[in-house]
């Protein structure tokens, strides 16, 4: 049976992962660290945040459909150990949802 954008919805409302935001004013970037591949650009914060949550949707949405487990959400202490050690760049930690908040 096909799932249906009701059904994943409704599966994943309370699902959030954090994205980290960085750049400046005009050229925004947000990597979502649980998510390897998903990250949103924009001019604005908003844009970025925005770009980010669809591609994060499309990621879970086709592992959803293939019927594969979403990674657990990380925590902000465990985000920010692994920035540590990779040595990424210090950035804003935004929460980014799976599902529209003002639908």
């Amino acid at each position: 049976m096909p799932h249906t954008t009701t059904e994943f919805r409704d599966r994943f409302r309370d699902i959030h992962y954090f994205g980290i935001l960085d750049g400046d004013a005009g050229a925004y970037r947000i990597v979502i660290p649980d998510f390897p591949n998903c990250t949103g650009e924009g001019a604005t914060v908003e844009e970025a945040v925005h770009a980010a949550t669809n591609s994060l949707r499309i990621a879970a949405g086709l592992l959803w459909v293939t019927d594969k487990p979403l990674p657990k959400p990380s925590g902000l202490d465990a985000i920010h150990k692994k920035r540590t050690v990779d040595g990424e760049p210090e950035g804003i930690d935004y929460r980014i949802t799976l599902h529209e908040e003002h639908a």
